[in-house]
């Protein structure tokens, strides 16, 4: 967790047990890569998943910075963040390839224009700004339109849920 949460704040503690989530992921691709070479070979493959290799192998970046650069990595701001809606919180992942979709979906075409947000790295040089921008935009929406809406345009996105949603 040390790589996690706000430069300015102590590291972020992920919810629930992440340890037994990222070893349920790499047992399910594992499954599915088992599967699939069964199916060709008529042969079944032994799995064995160990907690702590998962746990490793999701520590990689700041293990291998640190191994190959001696340099620690530290905490960030936030590059995804998740933004207040009129009715909840959804997150975007922003790239260059869904930019002008994600200008058109929050109905700003004029930061196509704008020169702070021309491309990816001027984009991250005016986060904040550009953060302030969206979430100007975002208290404008409902979560769930705002989600639907980004999935049609092929923009990654995922919005905070509530009991309600999850038993809908």
């Amino acid at each position: 967790i040390y790589i996690t949460g706000s430069p300015h704040r102590e590291p972020l503690k992920i919810g629930g047990n992440p340890a037994y989530y990222l070893a349920a992921v790499h047992a399910f691709s594992g499954i599915m890569g088992a599967l699939w070479y069964a199916e060709r070979s008529g042969s079944g493959q032994h799995l064995d998943i160990a907690i702590v290799e998962c746990m490793a192998q999701n520590a990689m970046y700041s293990s291998l910075s640190f191994d190959l650069t001696g340099h620690v990595l530290q905490r960030q701001e936030d590059r995804t963040p998740v933004f207040q809606t009129q009715d909840g919180y959804v997150g975007f992942m922003i790239h260059q390839q869904n930019w002008h979709e994600l200008c058109r979906l929050l109905d700003r075409p004029e930061w196509e224009e704008d020169p702070r947000f021309a491309n990816e790295p001027s984009r991250q040089r005016h986060r904040t700004e550009l953060n302030q921008e969206i979430a100007v935009a975002m208290g404008e929406l409902k979560k769930a339109k705002v989600y639907h809406q980004a999935q049609e345009q092929r923009i990654p996105a995922g919005y905070v849920c509530t009991a309600p949603d999850l038993l809908a």
